[in-house]
């Protein structure tokens, strides 16, 4: 964990979204929300609990309780910056972090601007947490790794951003990382153009080979994407299938599908499974 980043989360929702969720368009202005937030998938205020999986690069998950919102430390991860620290564990209430509490914006864009500044400065996170209510907070503090600052041009022609995408690319090639839905995170491998990062798409992409297909057609949209970008870039008949059944993409309803039998059974992927 601290040889690589994994902020992008933040930017990449899709891949990794809150366990919760709000209607911005009815976000009230008396409540925690000021303003409808931007992102459909904010967590909810009146949720009893939900939990951003991933604070970055600090190496553990944060749970959201009511009153809204108050934070725990919902894990730690292995060899992070959180771990080493020796001190952080799970159920222990976080009261700020770099002296703020979450309020009044979606927590993981506050969140991401906490990580960011630090990242820009001196990697420092401070902690207060505290093991129960009515206990008295002391100071953690994390350090993470320092990227500098975005340049004005991001994501194009950013050092930051650079290092950002070949960290998650890294981490996404660990074994028992978390690949997204559906494997949709082999889409993100695939966008780097590098070779190292293809190797572990096409071991994604034959560890299928022999089990059976999925038929729920959010598996079949999310992950048939990047199977179908896999097979469009190499050509690897293994992202068809085996037994030497393979059809090329074809026209149909005015729309370009492509049917691939894919491991044991025939994995339509025919835009969102079916859906023209």
């Amino acid at each position: 964990m601290s040889k690589h980043h994994q902020t992008i989360g933040f930017a990449l929702a899709m891949l990794f979204p809150v366990a919760g969720h709000c209607a911005a368009a009815e976000a009230p202005t008396n409540g925690f929300y000021k303003q409808p937030p931007l992102f459909s998938t904010c967590p909810g205020e009146t949720v009893s609990s939900q939990s951003i999986d991933r604070f970055g690069p600090v190496g553990i998950g944060i749970e959201l309780v009511q009153p809204a919102f108050v934070m725990k430390v919902k894990n730690i991860e292995k060899d992070s910056p959180a771990e080493a620290t020796g001190k952080l564990k799970k159920g222990q209430i976080i009261e700020t972090l770099n002296g703020q509490k979450l309020a009044n914006i979606d927590p993981r864009i506050q969140l991401g601007k906490i990580i960011a500044a630090a990242e820009a400065t001196d990697g420092a996170i401070k902690f207060m947490v505290k093991d129960a209510p009515e206990a008295k907070a002391e100071e953690v503090l994390v350090k993470i790794p320092v990227l500098g600052a975005y340049s004005k041009t991001w994501p194009l022609k950013c050092a930051k951003s650079e290092k950002i995408v070949r960290g998650f690319a890294d981490y996404l090639a660990k074994p028992g990382s978390d690949k997204g839905f559906a494997g949709i995170g082999m889409l993100f491998l695939l966008s780097t153009g590098e070779d190292k990062d293809l190797a572990t798409v096409r071991e994604w992409v034959h560890g299928m080979v022999g089990k059976p297909a999925p038929t729920y057609a959010w598996h079949l949209g999310y992950g048939g994407i990047p199977l179908t970008e896999y097979y469009l870039r190499t050509g690897d008949a293994a992202a068809l299938g085996h037994q030497g059944r393979r059809r090329l993409p074809l026209a149909r309803s005015g729309s370009r599908r492509l049917r691939a039998p894919c491991v044991s059974g025939l994995l339509m992927l025919e835009a969102w499974g079916g859906r023209s």
